[in-house]
């Protein structure tokens, strides 16, 4: 789903029983908190427009993130009211390799 107009743009999302499931994946190692909250700004903004939805954000890297910014990530998203699965680039290439997909 693409909705740049409204602030926000995801790779996939979709419904599951009551959560929205939002799933991005990066391609760039993340380095800094500025960068995540950058990246988060999109799901802010549809949050704001989609008040007391439950939601699951699911983050897939290929190349990893600094040491310490999965938990950063994960409290922000808690702080939003939904739910963080995060994948450092090991466990996404394990993920996606149960898929056939060799990253």
């Amino acid at each position: 789903m693409k909705v740049k107009k409204d602030g926000y743009q995801f790779d996939l999302m979709g419904v599951y029983e009551d959560e929205v499931w939002i799933i991005e994946v990066k391609t760039k190692f993340l380095m800094s908190k500025k960068q995540v909250d950058e990246m988060l700004k999109g799901l802010e903004n549809w949050r704001k427009n989609n008040p007391g939805k439950n939601f699951v954000y699911m983050l897939l890297t290929l190349t990893g993130y600094k040491e310490g910014l999965g938990r950063y990530i994960a409290r922000k998203i808690k702080s939003m009211g939904g739910k963080a699965i995060i994948f450092n680039d090991e466990k996404t290439r394990k993920f996606l390799g149960k898929f056939g997909y060799e990253v």
